[in-house]
C-alpha cells in the first residue's frame, strides 16, 4: 500500500496496532497520552454492533498503566415491571430512564430496600435500555474514589453511569465525621468535578435511608430514590402462578422468595409429630 512520500499512516507513527478477535477489537498501545488513541477508542465505541438480546456493562479492572474497562456481556432480562414491582415504580422507572439518558448532566440516584427486593435486576434491566456507558464499580475499588488513578479514570470515562452495589460503607457518614470517599461522591454528583466530569452515579443499599449523610439527599444533587419493597401479596399470587407454582400467600414476598420458593420449601425442617397421649 503506498502512502505518498514514503510516510507512515499516523496510527504507525504513534505506534498503535488494532486486532480484530472474533467480535472484539483490540487496541495495543505504547503510549497512552498519543493524540490519535481517545479518537480511535470513540470511533470504534461508536461502530460497536449492538446484540439485540444482549447488554453490557462494563467492570472496572486495574491495569499496569491503572484503571480500565473490561466489557461484561450479559442476556438482558425479560422483566415485565407491572408484575414484578408495586404499582408505583412506574412513575419512578420512567423518570429515572430519562434521567440517566440526559448528556452532560451529573447527579445521584438511589435504590434503596432490603435484599431481594429486585435492585439489582432493575440496574441490569436498565443496562439494555440505557445508550450511555455504564461502569460497575465493585465495593473494594469503591473504596478508593479519592484515590489519583480513579480521577484519572473518571476524567477519561466523563459522561458515563457509575453503579455503585451495596455502598452502605461509603454513604453513612459514622458521628457526623465525612470518609473522602464520601466527600468524592458529594463532588462528583454537585460538585467542581460533577461540573467538568457529567457522570451520574447510582447507589444502592439496604440500610434505612434516614441513615445516610444528609449531605446526598439536598436538591440538585439527588436526582431519583426509590424503595424497592417486598410485592403485595396479589402480586406475588400473580407471579407464583404464572409459574405453575402450587402455593399461595397471604402475606408480602420478594421476588427472591417468589423465584427460589421450591429451594426454600426444601430447607424448611419437618414438623414433628407429637408422641405420646392428649
Amino acid at each position: 500500500m503506498n502512502y505518498g512520500n514514503n510516510q507512515e499512516p499516523e496510527f504507525l507513527q504513534q505506534k498503535i496496532m488494532l486486532e480484530q478477535e472474533k467480535d472484539e477489537v483490540i487496541v495495543y498501545f505504547q503510549n497512552e497520552h498519543t493524540t490519535l488513541l481517545p479518537k480511535l477508542l470513540d470511533f470504534i465505541k461508536r461502530y460497536r454492533k449492538e446484540k439485540p438480546d444482549k447488554a453490557y456493562i462494563n467492570l472496572i479492572i486495574m491495569q499496569p498503566h491503572g484503571f480500565d474497562n473490561k466489557k461484561i456481556d450479559f442476556n438482558k432480562p425479560s422483566l415485565d415491571l407491572r408484575k414484578s414491582y408495586n404499582n408505583d415504580f412506574s412513575v419512578f422507572h420512567y423518570k429515572i430512564l430519562e434521567i440517566l439518558q440526559e448528556k452532560d448532566k451529573s447527579g445521584l440516584h438511589l435504590l434503596y430496600g432490603k435484599p431481594g427486593t429486585g435492585k439489582s435486576t432493575y440496574i441490569r434491566y436498565l443496562c439494555g435500555l440505557v445508550k450511555k456507558e455504564i461502569v460497575f464499580l465493585p465495593g473494594q475499588m469503591a473504596q478508593n474514589l479519592d484515590n489519583i488513578a480513579m480521577t484519572k479514570y473518571l476524567k477519561d470515562n466523563a459522561n458515563c453511569i457509575l453503579v455503585i452495589e451495596d455502598a452502605e460503607e461509603l454513604i453513612v457518614s459514622r458521628g457526623q465525621q465525612r470518609n473522602s470517599n464520601l466527600a468524592m461522591i458529594l463532588n462528583i454528583t454537585d460538585g467542581i468535578l460533577g461540573e467538568s466530569l457529567n457522570i451520574q452515579i447510582i447507589a444502592t443499599f439496604n440500610t434505612n435511608v434516614e441513615n445516610i449523610d444528609p449531605a446526598l439527599k439536598r436538591k440538585g444533587r439527588l436526582k431519583s430514590a426509590y424503595e424497592f419493597k417486598a410485592l403485595t401479596a396479589e402480586k406475588a399470587n400473580l407471579l407464583l402462578q404464572e409459574q405453575n407454582r402450587n402455593y399461595s400467600t397471604s402475606e408480602e414476598m420478594t421476588l427472591a422468595d417468589i423465584y427460589n420458593i421450591s429451594e426454600e420449601e426444601q430447607y424448611k425442617s419437618p414438623q414433628r409429630k407429637a408422641v405420646g397421649f392428649r
